[in-house]
């Protein structure tokens, strides 16, 4: 078994989990071992460090990994410490589009770093970073199909903000579709986990607007915030009847829910870019999720999630509003259940075949020389 060290913090909430549920529980079964330095056992980022170093040079890991962004959570010495014994170092930039200007002083000391949107590339390319540029992926040993009777509705699970509660908005105008969202707060699910959380560093507003302004897609960012607060005011799902709100679900109610209904929503517009003629495209992890649980997902086109799925046969996209209404008609009302059976199996296929975390993974050990 090989051992990989992730530093990073443990917690209840899903920004805390679902790396466990992802590439931490599918890379067992390829011999690959996460050992978790838990930055929450200590008292300070100091402490941290210093610990991290010292547990490095005690186990000597195969590969170092991360995804804490800041310099002043992760110091550069501890990173730079950590090559010269000889270990690789990954970092994986869980939203590109946003925080590249956040991650440039400490990214560009790593030996690899993974990001997942291909429109901010450019600037790390500038920046003489060495990056990696793959999408999310899914679990096939946890996103499992469930066979059952498809409901004629369409679901969406996680918040609705933003972009997603813009396309929620759209397609709610149909009284005839049934849309259910998984989204209320369920306190079974994010019990709170003993110990403390140590507090990092994060960007202020200040920070964040100059961030922005140094790039196309930060600008747009900043200009479809101000149309969707203050001009459309489009931020939150509008209720109607047609829309109902159910408890947010544990990752392994997530399949069967996915299994069930005969369309799941999938944002692929980033933050409030929706209202945009021309929005920011995003990835997210729901768009693997989706297909790895036998759901068939319907989105708006996105070039990039067009190379990972084909259209009408692995997923739907839309181009329109119109489109968009018309798809979902089609599909929850006209559609045959072989139709959409197939469809669904179609997109758990090609998931399992060209979207696991092993298949990302195994780049990454080729590019740092790492054998498995």
């Amino acid at each position: 078994m090989q051992r990989i060290l992730y530093f990073g913090g443990l917690g209840a909430s899903f920004m805390s989990t679902w790396q466990n549920v992802h590439f931490m529980n599918e890379l067992k079964h390829y011999g690959f071992e996460f050992d978790i330095f838990n930055i929450n056992e200590y008292d300070s980022w100091d402490a941290a460090n210093e610990g991290v170093v010292k547990y490095v040079k005690e186990t000597h890991p195969v590969m170092f990994f991360t995804l804490v962004r800041s310099a002043k959570n992760l110091y550069i010495s501890s990173v730079e410490t950590i090559k010269k014994m000889g270990v690789p170092t990954l970092f994986f930039v869980a939203d590109s589009l946003a925080t590249p200007y956040e991650d440039r002083e400490l990214v560009q000391h790593f030996d690899l770093v993974w990001i997942t949107e291909p429109e901010t590339r450019y600037l790390y390319d500038r920046w003489g970073i060495k990056t990696f540029l793959a999408p999310y992926a899914a679990n096939p040993f946890v996103f499992i199909p469930v066979a059952s009777k498809y409901k004629p509705s369409v679901c969406f699970i996680g918040r609705a903000h933003g972009s997603r509660a813009n396309m929620i908005n759209k397609l709610a105008e149909n009284q005839n579709v049934g849309i259910d969202i998984f989204d209320k707060n369920n306190t079974d699910i994010h019990k709170a986990l003993p110990g403390k959380t140590l507090k990092g560093y994060s960007a202020s507003g200040y920070e964040t607007f100059l961030n922005y302004s140094r790039y196309t897609v930060g600008r747009k960012m900043l200009w479809s915030s101000f149309l969707n607060h203050f001009v459309y005011k489009q931020n939150t799902v509008i209720d109607t009847p047609n829309v109902h709100h159910l408890d947010s679900l544990p990752f392994e109610d997530i399949p069967k829910v996915y299994s069930e209904y005969r369309l799941a929503l999938s944002s692929t517009s980033y933050h409030n870019t929706d209202v945009l003629k021309n929005p920011v495209e995003v990835i997210n992890l729901r768009a693997f999720e989706i297909p790895m649980s036998g759901g068939l997902q319907i989105c708006r086109y996105n070039n990039y999630l067009a190379e990972q799925f084909e259209d009408g046969k692995e997923i739907i996209f839309y181009r329109t509003n119109e489109e968009f209404h018309s798809k979902v008609d089609y599909y929850l009302h006209k559609a045959k259940e072989c139709e959409i059976a197939e469809l669904k199996a179609s997109a758990r296929k090609r998931a399992e075949s060209d979207h696991t975390w092993i298949k990302r993974f195994s780049i990454v050990f080729e590019i740092l020389g790492i054998n498995y």
